[in-house]
């Protein structure tokens, strides 16, 4: 185990330590894939995804009549409750057993909830029930994209009646629209001798259409369901690889039907149901990986940039912002446009990440800042003080100061004490004849020069 564990942390540590600047754009690309994959693997066992899995197949089983009842009355609704039913049946093959049942349960829920007082709590108990069920989908996404509020109870029930308002009309028109496609391209062919020839690739592709709903409902949930903007791309991305993991999942079950015979003499006719309970877990187990796979996605730049500076120590970050600033008043006192973020990293040979946090904390000490560029979207930056004053002494200590000046449940006079001894050291350094102004520091490029 120990080992496994350091092969991990080693292989963990190369991936994270390697220049994307200096590889090529399939290394390049390869590698940052590669961090995603351990972003989510980390990620995984800090969110407990098979806790919160577990506790989504409870949910969904408390929930599943009501859903169904409700979906089907909103079906009824629109005289389309047939069709709904044949094209859940097909597409949940497999599962005959359980929607059997199911189906029967949720038609004497939605007979028990006609007319009188009974009926209305009847619907309000239904109502509740789906609205506790997303609501519970909503706080695992947004512990997954680390959002601490979610949504205000009025876009709950706006949001949440609006998703089951057209999940039915979705269900219906994804099985109908396949139907008719099939059915008018077989039409063209008869008709049409010579599109024979892309008849085969066509038919292919139609085949495919309910694997590119798949892939489009995940991508759907994977931007509705967290209280947060989530980029298009991202969502895109996990969406093709969950709903693709989903469908493997769904022919293995089908297929195989793993531990059938075991479980029908151990249950008998309720057999379906721990069968259904297990494909329910993977199949919220395989969601939450999905929602993971978008968070990493959308956010590897930042926790890069967070890994690339949490490496340093402190004598580091102070040597990287002093080259930094050295940089910055070099360009400002040539009167040059300032430099991007992007640029410093590039002329430095600096990581793009620990740029950012030195950039960050540097603008925390108030040396630099960013100004607009009006050649450019990206912001340059400048010097916030006089260039006069930026000496070696004065960087270190603005980003050793920066931050709470005041602590609680210390002893006061025990902190002065030492204090007083850091002063003196500090004073030491500020008259050093070394403490040079960053503009005077000497470099390869100037001793080379004299």
């Amino acid at each position: 185990m120990g080992k496994k564990k350091g092969f991990f942390n080693y292989f963990n540590d190369r991936i994270w330590n390697v220049r994307l600047e200096d590889r090529n754009f399939v290394m390049a690309f390869l590698i940052h894939q590669l961090r995603i994959v351990l972003i989510v693997i980390k990620s995984a066992r800090e969110n407990k995804l098979q806790q919160q899995a577990a506790a989504l197949t409870f949910y969904t089983m408390l929930s599943v009549v009501p859903v169904v009842a409700l979906v089907f009355a909103i079906a009824k609704g629109f005289g389309a409750q047939d069709l709904l039913e044949e094209q859940l049946r097909s597409s949940l093959t497999g599962h005959e057993e359980v929607i059997e049942q199911i189906m029967e349960f949720a038609g004497r829920m939605l007979e028990s909830t006609q007319g009188g007082l009974i009926a209305g709590i009847g619907i309000a108990v239904l109502l509740w029930t789906v609205y506790s069920l997303l609501s519970n989908i909503e706080v695992s996404f947004n512990a997954i994209w680390n959002v601490g509020k979610g949504r205000t109870w009025i876009r709950k029930l706006t949001e949440y009646f609006s998703i089951m308002l057209l999940a039915p009309i979705v269900i219906i028109l994804a099985g109908s629209v396949t139907v008719v496609i099939t059915t008018q391209i077989e039409n063209l062919v008869s008709q049409f001798g010579f599109l024979e020839q892309v008849g085969p690739f066509v038919f292919f592709l139609i085949k495919m259409i309910p694997y590119a709903l798949i892939w489009l409902l995940f991508t759907g949930v994977y931007m509705i369901m967290p209280n947060t903007k989530v980029n298009l791309k991202s969502a895109l991305v996990a969406g093709i690889i969950a709903g693709t993991s989903f469908q493997f999942v769904e022919w293995g079950y089908i297929n195989f039907q793993v531990g059938v015979s075991r479980y029908n003499a151990i249950y008998g006719s309720f057999a379906a149901l721990p069968l259904f309970m297990i494909w329910a877990n993977i199949s919220w187990l395989i969601t939450l990986l999905g929602a993971q796979i978008a968070y990493a996605n959308q956010f590897v730049t930042q926790i890069e940039n967070e890994i690339d500076g949490k490496r340093l120590s402190i004598s580091q970050r102070h040597v990287v912002a002093i080259m930094i600033v050295r940089r910055i008043v070099e360009n400002f006192e040539s009167g040059k446009d300032p430099l991007s973020p992007k640029e410093l990293a590039s002329e430095l040979n600096i990581p793009f990440g620990v740029t950012m946090n030195a950039l960050e904390a540097l603008e925390h000490a108030h040396i630099l800042g960013e100004v607009a560029m009006e050649s450019d979207s990206v912001d340059g930056v400048v010097p916030l003080i006089s260039t006069d004053q930026l000496t070696v002494a004065h960087i270190i200590r603005s980003l050793d100061t920066t931050g709470l000046k005041t602590l609680l449940q210390l002893d006061a006079s025990q902190f002065d004490q030492f204090q007083k001894h850091y002063l003196k050291v500090r004073s030491a350094m500020n008259e050093s004849s070394d403490n040079f102004l960053v503009r005077d520091i000497p470099t390869s490029t100037t001793n080379s020069d004299s």
